[in-house]
Formats: structure tokens, sequence, C-alpha cells
């Protein structure tokens, strides 16, 4: 989980960085609302993303787990079960604080919707309130003052600004970044991303107007009119948000087709990098050998149970009066391959069988072997090999 928290919000990262150097400041506002909402998508699917190469294994390309002894299992085990239990409910603490946050700002929106006259048009309605507020809008919804709508007070500009936020449904991209915030609420790059997604609303909706016919410079003026700051609800995208002096300069700026289309190209290159830098790239290694083929990333609880039990009847035996199944030694190696890194901290320790004596007698039933203990106790073989799988993070 941690990996994978890494990764994403190093492709947030990228993502964003190439936003505010790259493309920002051009002229091409439809361009960039969808490649921010792609940049945030992406950047969660990318670590999920798994490249998987074959190859033939080999004693060199095997990892060892060696596990000392009893009490380096038990250290493992504590890190291992107390940590990441704190570290998830200070997590799921967290998701409760935006939620209750999340839930508390719509519901206020959805009330003033409710309790208030509307006038309702054919791709938004007018809800029309009682106080003194500066027109900002929610999904189909704007909200504006009564007495001033009702006046003809309000510059038709700033309804036509309003509608085009309506309209073109900028509050979804607003909802989908609260929706992520309240998941990865520890990121501080989401709060990056939502302000600069909510500035480029800024900039299709003054698009819009000007497209409409509104000379920019009368346009500019009554801008600088509703620029006052005034407290808007959480979701709302409010005439008064942008920063004036950014919104005046985006709107005198020309891009060429020609520099849009190269500037959209570069993605093709990033995206392959991000990709490449940040999936997961896994090795599937084939043994020629007969002992196994299998290519299973960790073994299943049932398999885990029958590796513990028959590598604890072995561990409590008294080395001197040993006796060893032939297939039990098999079946533990097999079983002991197929387990992941993470579950070999947590099993029984593999038995430490001691060699065959020199030229041992034959017995009747070759499937067992009595083992004899020399004056300098039982010689320990390494553990098995490790998996036929191997998964490399970048």
């Amino acid at each position: 989980m941690l990996i994978y928290i890494l990764k994403s919000s190093a492709c947030l990262g990228i993502f964003y960085l190439f936003y505010k150097l790259i493309l920002e400041n051009e002229n091409m506002h439809v361009f960039k609302r969808f490649y921010l909402l792609g940049g945030l998508a992406l950047s969660f699917i990318i670590p999920l993303i798994t490249i998987r190469t074959f190859g033939e294994a080999g004693q060199n390309n095997i990892p060892e787990l060696f596990i000392t002894n009893s009490q380096t299992q038990s250290e493992y085990a504590f890190f291992e079960e107390i940590l990441p239990m704190v570290l998830w409910c200070v997590y799921f603490i967290g998701i409760g604080v935006f939620s209750v946050r999340f839930c508390k700002n719509l519901a206020s929106i959805i009330l003033c919707i409710k309790n208030n006259p509307k006038q309702s048009s054919t791709y938004y309605t007018n809800i029309l309130l009682q106080k003194h507020i500066i027109p900002h809008t929610f999904l189909k919804y704007i909200f504006v003052n009564k007495t001033d709508f009702e006046s003809q007070k309000i510059p038709k500009e700033v309804l036509l600004h309003e509608q085009t936020h309506a309209i073109q449904q900028h509050s979804l991209d607003l909802l989908f970044v609260e929706v992520l915030q309240i998941i990865f609420w520890f990121n501080p790059l989401l709060y990056f991303i939502k302000k600069s997604i909510k500035l480029n609303h800024e900039f299709l909706a003054d698009q819009a107007v000007l497209y409409n016919g509104v000379t920019t410079s009368k346009y500019q003026k009554m801008l600088l009119l509703f620029s006052t700051k005034n407290t808007t609800y959480h979701f709302t995208n409010a005439f008064n948000y942008a920063i004036i002096k950014k919104r005046f300069t985006i709107m005198t700026t020309k891009t060429s087709n020609k520099t849009a289309w190269f500037k959209s190209a570069l993605l093709l290159p990033l995206l392959a990098i991000l990709i490449f830098s940040f999936s997961t790239k896994e090795v599937v290694l084939e043994h020629t050998d007969a002992t196994t083929t299998e290519f299973q990333q960790g073994a299943t609880k049932a398999q885990i149970k029958e590796y513990n039990t028959l590598a604890r009847k072995y561990n409590t035996m008294d080395p001197a009066k040993m006796i060893i199944q032939k297939s039990d030694v098999e079946r533990l190696t097999f079983l002991y391959r197929l387990m992941s890194r993470r579950q070999l901290k947590k099993i029984e320790a593999f038995p430490n069988f001691p060699p065959p004596p020199p030229n041992p007698p034959k017995t009747e039933t070759s499937d067992i072997i009595v083992i004899g203990v020399n004056d300098n106790g039982p010689n320990v073989p390494p553990p098995p090999p490790k998996p036929n799988k191997i998964k490399t993070h970048n």
C-alpha cells in the first residue's frame, strides 16, 4: 500500500508540474480541463499496471531469505501487525472527518435549493436568495440575490458566465476531486490540482462570454466590480474565485494551432515514461528442473496451514531421534517455494534437517530414513530456494 501511495503521488506530481509549466497559460481550456481530470485518474491507475516478462531461472536470479531465529521472527511480526493497525486507524479517522465535511457542505446546498424560490430554464435553474451574495453555481443551479435578479441589477455578462458553469457541468469535476480528497486526504497535491481545476473553469466561462460578442475591455471592467472576496459554498463555482490579474492575462492570450498540437503531442512520451517508471515490473522465471513449474505469487491459506503443521512437527522433534519422511521433506520444500516474502516472515521456521549418516543401511521401506547425529550436532542445510516469480518495484 505504501509503495502504491508513493508511486501515485509521484505520477500526480509530474502530471501537475507538466500542466503548470507547459499548459496552464495557453488558451486551450477545454483540452486543459480533460488533461487535469485524466491526469488525476491515470495517477491512480498507472501504479496498478503490471508489465510481465519471462526468463529462465538460475541460482543467481533467486533471492534467498534467511530468518535467523525465533526472536527475529517475533520482531517482524510485531512491526507488521501493530504498526499497520495504528496507521489504518489514523487513515480511517481522516476519511471519517473529510466525509462529514463533504456531507455537511452538500447538505447545506441541498437545503438552500429546496427552501428558496426557483426560476427554471432549459439548461439551468436560478435559485433566488434573500441574502446578498455574489452569483455562484452548483451543477445546474445558479444562486443569485432575489432583489437584484428581479430588478435586473445583475449584468448580463455575469449571468452568462454562471450559465456557462451550469451548462458545462463544472461542478462534476469538483465533486470528483472531493471524493478523491476523502480517500486520499493525506495527499496535499490534490488541493493544488483542485485549485487549478477551479481556475480553468473560470477561463472557460470567460471564454464563453467573449465568444458571445462582449468586448474584452468592457468585460474586464465588469469583473473588477465583482472581485471582492466573499465566502461562498464549498462546491460552487464563484464568480470572484480566480485571481483577476491571471484571468485578464489569459483573456488576451492567443495559442496557435501548431503550438496546441505540439504541446498536446508531448503527452505521449510523458505517459510512456510514467508507465515505464511507475508500473509494476514482474519477472516470471521458468525452472527447467522437474521439481516444479508453478508460477504462484504466494501460497494459499490452506497451503500455509499445511506447511506450518509439517514444519512444527519436525521442529519439535528431538534431533537425536528424528525420523524423517522423504515425502514430508519434498512437500515442505514445495510449499516453501510457493510463498512470498511477506508470507515467509510469518511462517514456522524451515526445519533443520540433519544430513543422513555416511553409508546408511538399506531398509525395506525406501521412504523412511533414520538419521543419526554426530558429536558436533546436526548440520543445517540452507532453506529451499524462494518462489520462482519475482517482482521488482521501480
